[in-house]
C-alpha cells in the first residue's frame, strides 16, 4: 500500500506540475504535450500450486496446495509525454485483489502399512493482491479523425502479497471394524507471503476523442512476472525458507479516459483566456454507503470419536455456529425433543453491517490546466460509525435464546439429572457498536462543461485511498450450563464466542460532478456530488473459546441421541464441546464486490 500511495502521489505532483494554460500570445496544439489516464475494469489472474513433501526410501508424504486466480477488478492509473507526435514514455500503476480458497490434497504413500491415502479440503478464502509499476514506451497510431490506436509495451514491476495454506494437522486412523486406514481432517492454518519482482508488458490502447483535450478508450494489457513466492509447508518440514516461481500477473481489460495536456506554440491570436492559480475550498455536506455482499467459509467438521459406551460423536468448537449448532439439533431430533438452537452462520456476513447516514467534510487544493481542466486534491473525512443491521441483530438473538431454551430442555430430558436445582443454563449477548471514522484522500480532473461563465456545471473523475479509523461492530456470545448427575458428580461447560468486523485500506475510483457559482472574480460556491466506488476490503473474524471446568470428582457425562453428547472432566476422554479447532482469528467471511461511498456537500472556495 506504501508503494501505491506514493505512486499516486507522484502522479497527483505530476498533475499539479503542469502548465496552468497558454498565455495571450501562445496558440494552444493539442497534438503534442502530457497525458494522463485513469481506467477500471477485470483482470484475469494467474493459477498456480505449491507442493511440499517428505520422504525417504520407502515412505513419502506429499502436501500440494493449489490457487486459482479469479476474474476480479483493477484499477489503473497512469501518466506520460507524447514525443514527435507519434511516440509516447510514460508510467502506469495498477492494482487487485481476488478473493478464492485454495484446496488442500494431503497424499500418504506408506506401502509397507497401507496403500496411498488421499484426503483433500479447502481453506477459508485467502486474499491475493497484486499491484504493478509499469514503465512503457508506445506508438501512436492515428485511425481517422477522432480515433485512435496505441501500441506498447516495457518492463513492469509486479509486487504480490497472497494468503496461502500455512500448516496443517491431519491424523492417520485405522478402523480395526473395517479395517481401513482413512486421514482424519486435515485442518489448514493460512499465513502470509510476499515478493516482488521484475517482469514484462506489452498491450494495445484505442480511444476515441470527446473533445480536443478528452478522450475515452480501451485498453489491454498482459503483464507477466516471475516471483519467488515462499512456499510455507515445505519452509516448514525442511526447517528453512523455500521458495518456488510463481507466474504473476495477467491480462487486463480495461475502460476509462484520457487527458491530454497541449503544448503551447508561440503563433497568434489568444484562444482563451488564461487559467488561474491556486485555488482552496472548504466543504460539509452529508455521506452515504453500502456494503455488497462477502464470501463465506465456516470451520470444517471436528474429529469424530466414540463415547465411552460406544455411540458416535464428533468434536465441536461451538454449539452456536456452523457444525455444533447442527450436532445439537440432531441430537435433539433423534430423542424425539423439537429443540435446536438457531445457528449465528447467517450474521457472518460482511453485509450484516451498514454505514449510517452521516456528515462528511473536507478541504480541497486544486490547480487549473486550462480554461476546461482542473487538477485537484481532496481529503475528506465522514464521521458515520457503521452497526449491525436490524438482520443480524435478530439472528444474533435467535441463537442466545434458542441456546439457552435448548440446553434447559436437553438437561430436563435426562433421566440421569436427578437434582432439579443443580440444572443451571444461562446465554448472554454483548454488541459493540463502531466508533469511528472514513477518510478519503483522492486526486482528480474536474472539467468544466461550460466556459467563462458565473454558473458553471462540470463532471469529476479521479482515485484514491479509501482508510477506516477506530472500531468497527463487535459481537460476544457466552453460554453456560451446569448440572450434578444421580452420582453426585458436577458438570459444568462455557461456550465462548466472539466475532468482529475489520476493514483495510481500499483504492477507489471516483466520479461525480456538480456546478460551481462565482460571488466574486476570485470566490464561489460549489455544490458537489461524488461517488467513490472500489474493492470491499471488510471481513468478519471469528474466535470460539469452549472450556470444562472439573469438578471435585472427575467423570464422564454422556447425552443419548446420534450423535451423542458427551462431557468429560477427567482428560482421558473426547469432550463433543472441546478445544476449538482454531487458536486465533479465523476469518469467516471477506467482502467481494464493489464497496460504495457517496457524498454531497456545499463549500466555499477562493483562488489566489
Amino acid at each position: 500500500m506504501a508503494r501505491e500511495a506514493s505512486a499516486l502521489s507522484a502522479l497527483g505532483l505530476l498533475l499539479l506540475s503542469l502548465p496552468a494554460g497558454a498565455s495571450a500570445q501562445t496558440r494552444e496544439t493539442p497534438s503534442l504535450g502530457g497525458f494522463v489516464s485513469v481506467g477500471a475494469g477485470l483482470v484475469q489472474p494467474t493459477d498456480f500450486n505449491l507442493v511440499g513433501t517428505v520422504s525417504d526410501e520407502v515412505d513419502r508424504n506429499e502436501f500440494a496446495s493449489a490457487y486459482r486466480g479469479t476474474r476480479s477488478p483493477i484499477f489503473d492509473i497512469g501518466g506520460g509525454v507524447l514525443l514527435r507526435r507519434r511516440f509516447a514514455i510514460g508510467a502506469a500503476v495498477s492494482r487487485h485483489v481476488s478473493t478464492q480458497p485454495g484446496t488442500l490434497t494431503v497424499t500418504l504413500t506408506h506401502p509397507k502399512v497401507h496403500p496411498a491415502l488421499t484426503a483433500q479440503t479447502e481453506s477459508e478464502p485467502l486474499d491475493r493482491t497484486e499491484r504493478a509499476v509499469h514503465l512503457q514506451a508506445g506508438y501512436l497510431v492515428p485511425v481517422g479523425s477522432r480515433w485512435s490506436l496505441m501500441l506498447f509495451g516495457g518492463p513492469s514491476h509486479v509486487s504480490v502479497r497472497h494468503d496461502l495454506i500455512a500448516d496443517l494437522d491431519f491424523e492417520e486412523d485405522f478402523n480395526s471394524v473395517a479395517g481401513q486406514w482413512s486421514i482424519l481432517g486435515p485442518v489448514v492454518e493460512v499465513g502470509e507471503a510476499k515478493a516482488s519482482a521484475w517482469g514484462y508488458h506489452v498491450g494495445t490502447d484505442v480511444s476515441y476523442r470527446l473533445f480536443s483535450l478528452l478522450e475515452v478508450g480501451a485498453l489491454v494489457r498482459y503483464t507477466r512476472a516471475t516471483v519467488d513466492l515462499e512456499s510455507p509447508i515445505q519452509s516448514r518440514i525442511s526447517d528453512r525458507r523455500v521458495t518456488e516461481g510463481v507466474t504473476a500477473g495477467g491480462l487486463e481489460m480495461t475502460g476509462g479516459v484520457r487527458f491530454r495536456f497541449a503544448k503551447a506554440t508561440r503563433g497568434g491570436a489568444s484562444s482563451g483566456r488564461r487559467a488561474g492559480g491556486w485555488e482552496v475550498e472548504m466543504h460539509a455536506g452529508g455521506a452515504f454507503g453500502n456494503n455488497p455482499g462477502s464470501t463465506t467459509a465456516l470451520p470444517g467438521v471436528g474429529v469424530p470419536f466414540t463415547t465411552f459406551d460406544g455411540f458416535p460423536s464428533r468434536t465441536v468448537a461451538s454449539w452456536y455456529f456452523g457444525d455444533g449448532a447442527e450436532v445439537f439439533s440432531q441430537n435433539s431430533a433423534t430423542r424425539g425433543q423439537g429443540a435446536r438452537i438457531s445457528p449465528l452462520d447467517p450474521a457472518f456476513a460482511t453485509s450484516s453491517v451498514k454505514t449510517k447516514a452521516a456528515g462528511a467534510f473536507g478541504v480541497r487544493v486544486g490547480r487549473p490546466l486550462t480554461p476546461r481542466l482542473t487538477a485537484e486534491f481532496s481529503l475528506d473525512v465522514a464521521n458515520g460509525s457503521m452497526a449491525l443491521t436490524d438482520v443480524a441483530s435478530a439472528t444474533i438473538e435467535s441463537s442466545r435464546s434458542s441456546f439457552q431454551t435448548g440446553f434447559e430442555t436437553l438437561l430436563g430430558s435426562s433421566n440421569a439429572i436427578t437434582d432439579q436445582a443443580s440444572r443451571i443454563v444461562t446465554s448472554t449477548s454483548t454488541i459493540e457498536d463502531a466508533a469511528g471514522a472514513q477518510i478519503i484522500a483522492t486526486g482528480a480532473l474536474k472539467i468544466n462543461l461550460l466556459r467563462g461563465r458565473r454558473f458553471t456545471p462540470y463532471v469529476t473523475v479521479g482515485g484514491g485511498v479509501l482508510s477506516q479509523t477506530g472500531d468497527l461492530p463487535k459481537v460476544t456470545l457466552v453460554g453456560d450450563y451446569q448440572f450434578t448427575s444421580a452420582t453426585n458428580k458436577p458438570f459444568r461447560q462455557t461456550d465462548t464466542v466472539d466475532f468482529r468486523f475489520t476493514s483495510r485500506r481500499a483504492p477507489v475510483m471516483l466520479l461525480g460532478g456538480g456546478f460551481t457559482q462565482a460571488l466574486s472574480a476570485r470566490s464561489g460556491l460549489r455544490a458537489d456530488f461524488r461517488v467513490h466506488l472500489g474493492p470491499d476490503k471488510a471481513k468478519v473474524l471469528l474466535n470460539a473459546n469452549a472450556v470444562t471446568i472439573p469438578g471435585v470428582s472427575m467423570s464422564t457425562f454422556k447425552f443419548d441421541g446420534t450423535p451423542a453428547i458427551q462431557i468429560d472432566t477427567t482428560g482421558e476422554r473426547f469432550s463433543t464441546l472441546s478445544t476449538p479447532l482454531f487458536d486465533q482469528d479465523f476469518e469467516v467471511a471477506a467482502g467481494r464486490g464493489i464497496r460504495t461511498l457517496g457524498s454531497v456537500t456545499l463549500g466555499y472556495f477562493w483562488q489566489f
